[in-house]
């Protein structure tokens, strides 16, 4: 399914986000962006729903859906509590929430130090595990490399 309009306020065009058999989109998976575009989504979290200027989301939604909503006991690595798609973590002493996708797709952003990282990767062709370890590689690689990289204000 075409997200044509979902996204306008963004500057984000056609892009593809999977449905279900009644025509829903899927949630918080299966949403095809491209780094740009996952890019915007992290600076409109990061501005508490503003962009440019103006309030697109609510500033107390962006707040809830960030905050802790359940403990995951730490199932996986940096995401020790969940909000609504975002994880919330704490690492090297720095806070942040971030969205993942298969494989490798990250959206992270630090308030501290005003920071969103992007990064994909290119998991086609792997199976399950390898797709994990390429997950956990470069979430390490954003946690104990580039983000410690940002001076906290």
């Amino acid at each position: 399914m075409c997200i044509r309009d979902r996204f306008t306020p963004l500057g984000i065009g056609d892009r593809y986000w999977t449905t279900d058999n009644r025509g829903f989109n899927y949630g918080g998976v299966r949403l095809h962006l491209y780094p740009d575009d996952m890019l915007k989504i992290g600076k409109l979290v990061l501005n508490k729903g503003k962009w440019d200027n103006e309030q697109i989301v609510s500033e107390e939604w962006v707040e809830e859906s960030t905050d802790f909503q359940i403990s995951t006991d730490d199932i996986i690595p940096y995401g020790s509590s969940y909000g609504y798609y975002w994880w919330k973590a704490n690492a090297n002493n720095y806070d942040f929430f971030y969205a993942n996708g298969h494989g490798g797709q990250f959206i992270l952003m630090a308030p501290a130090v005003e920071v969103v990282i992007v990064a994909t990767t290119n998991w086609s062709g792997l199976n399950d595990q390898q797709a994990g370890l390429l997950w956990y590689n470069l979430i390490n690689i954003i946690v104990n490399e580039v983000l410690v990289s940002f001076t906290k204000l």
